[in-house]
């Protein structure tokens, strides 16, 4: 019994870790489908209480969920770099059907029984958010250059605390900055001082932005909840590639399909 729970913590971990170096996708919004969002930023804070009982509490926890996401990362890193230039449509229409299943399982796993303004509000505002987000353009000026470490360290800073915000991918927030071809390329290439950087950037990222995270869903819940389904919302935009009248198209539809009932599949895994 313990064996399966750590294997299962650590396939959480992994999914994770594949989520966060996807641009559009976010390792919170894994999270979320797979029901351990609100257990791992309440872990994560744990760290900030400085109390030995609440973090030997949770550090087993948060050690195989790190263990699953370095797995993720470093075994599909190659991979991805690979899937999204030569197939992006079949990729990201998969996780368009990933994130739109996970919606209605989002909604249901928040207990909300009926939505008032402030529930509302917080929806619409983080759905213009993501929205706005939609029309700005990716720099492009870092990919062809060797920025200095300060800058990846202050860019894993930055999208390691969007990642564990469900629907704001942390990938596509280095996209915007230049830095995630080069970040991917030091992954796949085992360039130690760079993924140090963005390690060590990473984590303080993480740390800092759960405490905040974990303040709002203690004190709000329900706008919480709806803050999150307004991310999610919103991030479907991004993640539509266009489908066009091809086999090509054809399978990219089918993955949509798939992925949506593999959200389903994850959620309920997780109950059992």
């Amino acid at each position: 019994m313990i064996l399966r729970e750590t294997l299962k913590t650590i396939f959480h971990g992994f999914c994770i870790g594949i989520a966060n170096i996807i641009p559009g996708i976010s390792g919170g919004t894994l999270a979320v489908i797979l029901g351990i969002y609100e257990k791992l930023i309440t872990s994560i804070y744990s760290v900030f209480t400085f109390s030995f009982k609440e973090i030997s509490k949770n550090l087993g926890f948060l050690i195989k969920i790190g263990i699953g996401v370095l797995l993720g990362v470093a075994s599909f890193s190659k991979f991805l770099e690979y899937a999204l230039t030569a197939f992006p449509q079949p990729v990201f229409m998969f996780f368009f059907g990933l994130i739109l299943g996970s919606i209605p399982i989002v909604f249901k796993l928040s207990k909300i029984n009926k939505i008032h303004w402030p529930e509302a509000i917080g929806g619409i505002i983080t759905l213009c958010s993501m929205i706005a987000l939609f029309f700005v353009t990716p720099s492009s000026t870092v990919s062809n250059t060797t920025p200095g470490i300060l800058f990846f360290g202050v860019s894993g800073f930055i999208a390691a605390g969007t990642m564990v915000i469900p629907g704001i991918s942390g990938s596509l927030i280095l996209l915007y900055l230049g830095a995630y071809k080069p970040i991917v390329h030091a992954i796949s290439s085992f360039n130690l001082p760079i993924i140090g950087a963005v390690g060590i950037g990473a984590i303080c990222g993480i740390l800092f932005f759960s405490s905040f995270i974990h303040w709002l869903f203690k004190k709000y819940h329900n706008i919480a909840y709806m803050s999150v389904i307004g991310f999610l919302a919103g991030s479907l935009l991004k993640l539509w590639p266009g489908i066009n009248m091809n086999i090509s198209s054809l399978i990219s539809v089918c993955l949509g399909i798939s992925g949506y009932f593999i959200a389903t599949l994850l959620q309920k895994s997780t109950t059992r």
